[in-house]
């Protein structure tokens, strides 16, 4: 009966039309969440880890399929090396503009999005220090119903601190988005 429900309700909000979500006027509410652990054991000891980050989002549709908003970020990680434990906490703001590729209607629309971040890092021993980053993304967003999607998103990142220290690499990212319309 379980197994019915879930397909029923399943059925219910895949066949509901995608109404111009990413048209001008509407708005974006949403981000993504991230959490991960590791432990790394070698003949000199072991370090564990653990990191927590959340990024929500608020973004405006300027023209059909164009918006920009701004974005927050936090992330929290803390390290245990012999018993020796370091934390780290991470503020970012900046904005973010995005586009979707396909026609409005599309139930699953791909999106390109770059964004921009000033950041203030501090280190649990009181020392603290700023940086920038920046991201280009691209991927699917797949659209439950005329109000929420999912998106799933993959790309270039690149952290650069005042003394010229760099950290770049890919990134991944799923997010879920509320599109509210203007009434």
């Amino acid at each position: 009966m379980k197994k019915a429900s879930v397909i029923a309700i399943a059925i219910v909000l895949l066949s509901t039309a995608a109404n111009s979500q990413i048209t001008k006027g509407n708005w974006l509410i949403g981000g993504n969440a991230e959490f991960s652990t590791s432990k790394t054991t070698t003949s000199e000891g072991t370090t564990s880890g653990l990191y927590i980050s959340a990024t929500p989002k608020i973004g405006y549709f300027l023209i059909d399929k164009l918006g920009a908003g701004l974005l927050l970020s936090y992330s929290h990680s803390t390290s245990t090396y012999n018993n020796m434990t370091s934390k780290f906490t991470n503020l970012g703001i900046g904005p973010f503009v995005r586009y979707y590729l396909l026609p409005v209607d599309n139930r699953v629309n791909i999106l390109c999005e770059s964004n921009f971040e000033l950041h203030a890092f501090k280190h649990d021993h009181n020392s603290t220090s700023t940086f920038t980053s920046y991201r280009i993304l691209a991927g699917p967003t797949v659209f439950f119903n005329s109000s929420a999607g999912i998106e799933m998103l993959i790309g270039y990142k690149e952290y650069r601190e005042k003394n010229n220290v760099r950290d770049n690499g890919i990134y991944m990212s799923i997010g879920f988005q509320l599109y509210l319309e203007k009434k």
